[in-house]
């Protein structure tokens, strides 16, 4: 418990959808995803924050997400509908976590296992990278489309293509075929 309360940062007096304490996303992805998780809040109910941080001191990133959204009271108190997602950075090198936390009212739409392979499919190619901005640009609009936000004039976050430009591309794979033919 000790160590919980002292990875834990204090929930900040103003609130927010991105609390960006390793200073790693752009400012006005930043800004954007601020105001997508404000749309995606007053479309669905669904509360999403976000953070990065340097360390969370060597505790579990299960546990520190889950202690962070009770501690913070992220999402609504009944209906139990927050999410967190977090990334540290200064852990050393292959030593920072990932994580998205969700409360007990997304558990049955985001399990553990769901969670693993969107942190997999839309963040870990740019974190791969250092490239924190378009991790977390990624999962969001992921996360927005499938909960079905609806953005009221909000300048969304457009997710990047994980795209690499490596292989071949349908297209020419069509032109390779009626050439052949």
């Amino acid at each position: 418990p000790l160590q919980a309360m002292a990875a834990i940062p204090e929930k900040p007096a103003y609130n927010s959808y991105v609390y960006d304490y390793a200073n790693v996303l752009s400012d006005d992805v930043e800004q954007q995803l601020i105001q997508s998780a404000k749309a995606l809040e007053g479309s669905t109910g669904n509360v999403i924050v976000m953070m990065t941080i340097d360390t969370i001191g060597g505790m579990d990133a299960y546990e520190f997400g889950t202690e962070t959204i009770r501690q913070w009271g992220i999402g609504g108190a009944n209906e139990n509908n927050g999410m967190l997602i977090f990334a540290t950075t200064e852990q050393g090198p292959g030593e920072n976590d990932v994580w998205i936390a969700v409360g007990d009212g997304l558990e049955g739409d985001y399990p553990d296992g769901r969670i693993g392979q969107m942190i997999d499919a839309y963040m870990m190619p740019h974190l791969a990278n250092g490239d924190y901005t378009n991790a977390f640009a990624n999962i969001f609009s992921q996360v927005y489309d499938e909960m079905g936000g609806e953005a009221s004039g909000a300048d969304l976050v457009q997710p990047v293509s994980t795209d690499s430009g490596e292989g071949i591309s349908l297209g020419f794979l069509i032109f390779i075929v009626i050439l052949y033919l």
